[in-house]
């Protein structure tokens, strides 16, 4: 199972969202676990509770309030076709820190997926 890592950066409040990239046309992921972290900068002092969401086709299928350092993972897996979105967010991650999200995932053609699914 491989792993896909992905960063952004927060905004000056401390918030951030990431996309994952588009799947190509006639693949799909299944998506087994995302992992989150946080990166400050030097000197940024995080005060309060990161918080992590995770949706698909922007509804919510998990959170965590150690968004700097959790993971959601098991099942159901998710299927992340060509035409759908995974996008996670933070909140109170700190100013200009690197947010970072790790995709475990197998890759299949698009409806070859064996694995236990969820949509």
């Amino acid at each position: 199972m491989p792993d896909y890592l992905q960063t952004t950066n927060a905004d000056a409040n401390g918030n951030a969202s990431l996309t994952l990239h588009q799947i190509a046309s006639g693949l799909e992921w299944v998506i087994q676990q995302v992992g989150v972290a946080v990166n400050p900068p030097t000197g940024v002092i995080i005060s309060g509770t990161i918080i992590a969401n995770v949706l698909r086709n922007g509804q919510l299928i998990t959170s965590t309030n150690q968004g700097g350092r959790g993971s959601a993972g098991g099942q159901p897996y998710y299927k992340i076709g060509a035409n759908d979105s995974l996008v996670v967010t933070w909140q109170n991650a700190g100013a200009l820190s690197q947010c970072i999200a790790t995709f475990s995932y197998s890759e299949h053609g698009a409806g070859m997926a064996d694995a236990p699914t969820q949509g």
